[in-house]
């Protein structure tokens, strides 16, 4: 009966143990599970991290060749927006305004809200907050704010002290307004460049962050040590997720800038090129005005020269070298100048040529007088009058002798109208260019009763100061 008794309670007690190992090990069990799960829970995370964040990193240079495209694009705003100050007519007056205001403040006390030096300049090789060099063409935000806040000083100022000075300072900034505002653009795409960078960092500090909590839930000793270190996937799976989406928003951005410049560099190109246009056709008005001029000047000058030829009564020679010049000339006002006298020229041609005609074809008798007696002219010729077979020169002959010849022939000569009338106006333009005195009007008058419609131009003909030289017998 003992046997039996110590057998049931040696039973029960292996029954106990028993069970209890079995109750461990099923604890043991769950914890595995338990942790396992942990586990497998924190790898999936670390997946998502990891997926989520995958070409991150080649983002920045994609942000990076953004401003290098903007760099590119700005100096050509810059130098054509530079290049339209030649053609601000209001530059050199700005120029002027500057240099006195700077010998003013040379003079006194400097004054707060003065223009920083290199106003409307780009600056190169400014760094980013992580120390990456900028392209050309950045300069950094708290530059750009200092001189924006010093040009918004100096124009309140300007305003309330001289509100004609603002008005005109505005209107000399024409010339060059794009360039704080490309300055401007550039300025907030490597704000975006600089952000870029920095949720890079982020996004390499998320990962680093991912190993280790990875790492610690596999260290953890129990499955509930995991469970606490698990918690922080949390957060970091969502900062993963948004961080990509915000680095490629900002890049974006950043992109859409870009057209903003091409239409800036379009139009200011465009400006540049009508203003350039305009400049030329300018200096070609200039160029033919001062060509002009000096045609003019030439033609007014017509008898300069010519003095030699007139002593010479070669009328004909004269009137050749001046239809020579006319020919040379561009400008139809210019050549207009000569046509008067050209005309001159011919109607003195035209006088001694008749006079030759006349005394060859009827000789005067009695006609040089002189203080031993008179004797008959014979004949003429291009070279004189002949008495007694002796030459007599046109220009050894007294001026009011010859003018005497013409009008002993010309009254009755049977020529009517028109063509008397312009030997009547040779006739005057001779006493006129060789100072014969007496006779010019008499001629006038009986040119303008043979014909009315030549005496429209008479003034014209008559309209001139002959050489006083030539008044010389």
């Amino acid at each position: 009966m003992r046997i039996a008794i110590a057998l049931v309670i040696i039973g029960i007690v292996v029954g106990i143990v028993f069970y209890g190992q079995m109750e461990s090990d099923r604890k043991v069990r769950m914890e595995a599970a338990a942790f396992a799960e942990q586990v497998s829970y924190a790898e999936s995370q670390y997946a998502s991290i990891i997926e989520s964040l995958d070409g991150v990193e080649d983002l920045g240079p994609a942000v990076w060749s953004v401003m290098s495209a903007a760099s590119n694009i700005v100096p050509e705003i810059v130098g054509s927006a530079n290049a339209l100050r030649v053609y601000d007519k209001d530059y050199d007056k700005k120029q002027k305004r500057t240099a006195a205001a700077a010998k003013a403040a040379a003079r006194g006390p400097a004054k707060k809200g003065g223009a920083p030096a290199g106003k409307g300049d780009i600056k190169v090789g400014v760094k980013d907050a992580s120390g990456r060099e900028a392209p050309a063409g950045f300069s950094s935000r708290a530059d750009a704010a200092k001189r924006a806040k010093l040009e918004e000083e100096k124009k309140a100022n300007a305003s309330a002290k001289d509100p004609v000075a603002a008005k005109q300072d505005d209107e000399d900034d024409k010339a060059t307004q794009r360039i704080p505002k490309c300055q401007r653009i550039i300025e907030k795409i490597a704000e975006h460049c600089a952000m870029v960078d920095a949720r890079i960092d982020e996004s390499a500090q998320i990962l680093v962050q991912n190993e280790n909590l990875l790492g610690a839930v596999k260290k953890s000793a129990s499955a509930y040590n995991a469970g606490k270190v698990v918690v922080g996937y949390k957060e970091l799976v969502p900062m993963a997720k948004d961080l990509k989406k915000s680095i490629e928003d900002e890049i974006a951005t950043a992109k859409a800038l870009l057209p903003a410049l091409e239409t800036m560099k379009a139009e200011v190109i465009e400006e540049k090129r009508l203003a350039t246009e305009k400049e030329a056709k300018r200096r070609r008005a200039e160029e033919r005005k001062a060509k002009r001029a000096l045609e003019i000047s030439m033609a007014n000058a017509w008898y300069e020269g010519k003095a030699n030829m007139l002593r010479e009564y070669d009328f004909d020679g004269a009137m050749q070298a001046v239809k020579g010049l006319q020919a040379s000339l561009t400008y139809e006002d210019a050549s207009t100048v000569l046509n008067m006298p050209i005309e001159r020229y011919k109607l003195m041609d035209g006088i001694m040529t008749w006079l030759v005609g006349v005394i060859s074809k009827s000789p005067m008798k009695w006609g040089w007088k002189t203080a031993s007696g008179a004797r008959d002219i014979e004949k003429a010729d291009a070279d004189g009058i002949y008495v007694q077979e002796k030459l007599i020169a046109w220009t050894d002959l007294p001026k009011a002798k010859l003018v005497g010849f013409i009008e002993h022939y010309i009254k009755n000569d049977d020529t009517t109208g028109k063509g008397k009338a312009r030997l009547y106006i040779g006739a005057a333009l001779y006493c006129k260019t060789f100072g014969v005195e007496g006779k010019e009007d008499h001629f006038l008058e009986k040119a303008s009763d043979n014909s009315e419609l030549l005496a429209k131009s008479i003034a014209g003909l008559m309209n001139f100061t002959p050489d006083a030289t030539l008044n010389r017998e």
